[in-house]
């Protein structure tokens, strides 16, 4: 456990008399990947492993994540509503309406790319962000 911690920058003895409600957010999501990192499983299914936790913390999560799955072998199946952080964090993604799978390929084939009308309305309601001085651009 004390190893698992340090995997997930926590200290043990600042944890281990504590209970769960006395952590934060983050320290719960950390403790979590700390689990997988003693599991070493072979597959991870994360359903929107970090919709309760602001940005800061979600950089951190999705990088332990992704040095997890590097230093154990390990397949994510990653669920999430974000097409950004699904772009971010895949290799492969899938994009599902009602159930079939619309879309699928590489992040780059699926998000830069896509084909589907479906992954086209999602990716027209993400928000662009310009430069404020930038007038030459809309969106």
């Amino acid at each position: 456990m004390r190893d698992a911690c340090k995997f997930v920058n926590l200290k043990f003895e600042e944890l281990s008399n504590k209970y769960p409600f006395e952590l934060s957010g983050g320290q719960m999501q950390r403790l979590m990947i700390a689990r997988i990192f003693m599991l070493k499983p072979k597959l991870l299914i994360a359903d929107e492993p970090t919709s309760m936790i602001d940005a800061c913390s979600r950089t951190t999560i999705l990088d332990m994540l992704l040095k997890l799955r590097d230093e154990v072998d390990m397949t994510i199946v990653f669920i999430t509503h974000d097409i950004g952080l699904a772009y971010y964090i895949s290799d492969t993604v899938y994009i599902m309406e009602h159930g079939v799978i619309v879309e699928q390929g590489t992040a780059d084939e699926a998000i830069l790319h896509p084909k589907s009308d479906y992954t086209k309305r999602l990716l027209g309601d993400v928000p662009k962000i310009y430069e404020p001085w930038d007038f030459t651009k809309t969106g």
